[in-house]
């Protein structure tokens, strides 16, 4: 798993690569967005499941595949942003987590795409940050989504001495409380047509009912073995934390993951 991140991040065809050369001012993410048909974006914060939900989706008939790379959320950046090649005819599912800063991009291209938003409990997605994932994402996703809900004199510290003065934990955490932000804007600004939120858990303890109640939103042919990826064992990491990190997340996270459950359009 390490080898696989290492390469997602400085491997020939990475996200560094991606950052450097197709973000910054001026730039248009969604550049090719127009062009493409009813497109479907899946989004939500890192490690919260959309990349399972993406590959759920996508085996619907009414989808194509466009995979070239060993990253499929990557590919779709790609092609978003005008670079790669795919049949303007045809409809496709993208994975846009990686939109963060640039979140934006939703306004700006209103009624191009349907948009999924995935939530999932903090305990899980923090532990996932934490252990299965490497520090320069937590660490881009910190500064990109997480330095506006430091406290004051956290925010004096970080920048003062930088990241060192910011736990893992806690850099982890305002990056969730930042991505709960983006989406309670983004509810406010997309109609009922246009945004389903989900809760990843209610996705995997009723794969069936949240995929085909999804599909129909979507306009999408539902078939029963689109729920078969989902894992159960994924629920356990909720309590894998220990106690004193339980104790920091709920004090942080607790609040706006209610708020987000708040706005759940499929349940």
């Amino acid at each position: 798993m390490k080898l696989q991140f290492i390469r997602k991040y400085w491997g020939p065809w990475n996200w560094r690569k991606f950052a450097r050369e197709e973000r910054g001012e001026g730039k248009d993410l969604f550049k090719e967005l127009s062009n493409l048909d009813r497109s479907i974006l899946v989004a939500g914060c890192q490690r919260s499941g959309t990349s399972i939900l993406t590959r759920a989706l996508v085996q619907s008939p009414e989808l194509s595949k466009f995979r070239t790379n060993d990253d499929n959320e990557l590919d779709g950046a790609y092609i978003l942003a005008g670079i790669g090649t795919v049949d303007e005819s045809k409809r496709y599912c993208f994975q846009t987590t990686y939109l963060n800063e640039s979140y934006v991009e939703y306004f700006r291209h209103k009624g191009e795409y349907q948009l999924v938003w995935l939530i999932r409990n903090p305990y899980s997605v923090i532990y996932s940050m934490l252990y299965n994932w490497l520090r320069y994402p937590l660490n881009e996703l910190f500064q990109s989504c997480g330095i506006g809900s430091l406290t004051k004199l956290e925010k004096e510290k970080y920048l003062r001495y930088g990241l060192l003065k910011i736990p893992p934990i806690k850099r982890a955490c305002y990056a969730y409380v930042g991505k709960i932000n983006q989406l309670i804007e983004i509810r406010q600004a997309l109609d009922d047509s246009q945004l389903a939120v989900v809760d990843y858990d209610d996705l995997v303890t009723n794969s069936q009912g949240i995929l085909s109640a999804l599909c129909d939103f979507l306009g999408l042919t539902y078939r029963f073995d689109y729920s078969n990826i989902m894992n159960l064992d994924s629920l356990r990491k909720a309590a894998m934390l220990t106690n004193t990190k339980r104790q920091i997340v709920q004090r942080i996270c607790q609040s706006s993951y209610d708020d987000a459950r708040l706005l759940l359009t499929i349940k």
